[in-house]
């Protein structure tokens, strides 16, 4: 089932299955009439928020069937970066027990179905302040994880 909500500013798309919240798509940029009104607002917006603000794993089931064990281990990692701040592609694969899996976790991160969920934007590359623009469905945005990190350290995510 499809759903539509708002996490701290962003439109979302949110779909989920019988086993939980399995894909969270941010309509990045795009005005709330964008998305149809057959779509309630998903029941859990205010416990995903909460958590989200509270800097802390979403307690709501995950449908993560799909996940591969390397997926799951990287947005574990991902998961324990603190709002607002930043780590290298290598940092996090070195503690999702890759070592020199940097690209691995790159590639992993852009398949994160459930993006601010778990935070891929607080991963950035190593070679210097472009925060790299690697972030779904931002090809129109490359700043926008500096724009979410911006809003994370002025409280606006949590």
């Amino acid at each position: 089932m499809i759903y539509q909500g708002s996490l701290f500013g962003i439109t979302c798309m949110i779909e989920v299955s019988p086993r939980g919240l399995k894909r969270l798509l941010p309509q990045w940029g795009r005005a709330d009439s964008l998305i149809p009104d057959r779509y309630s607002v998903f029941p859990g917006m205010e416990v995903l928020q909460n958590a989200m603000r509270e800097g802390v794993r979403y307690p709501g089931a995950l449908d993560d069937r799909e996940w591969s064990p390397s997926l799951r281990a990287v947005l574990d990692v991902v998961l324990s970066i603190p709002g607002g701040e930043t780590r290298t592609y290598g940092w996090v694969a070195a503690r999702a027990g890759m070592p020199r899996g940097a690209r691995a976790v790159g590639r992993a991160l852009s398949t994160n179905p459930v993006p601010l969920v778990f935070p891929c934007h607080r991963v950035v590359r190593a070679s210097g302040p472009d925060h790299g623009g690697y972030t779904i469905g931002a090809e129109n945005r490359p700043d926008l994880k500096s724009w979410i990190l911006s809003r994370e350290r002025e409280g606006c995510f949590y």
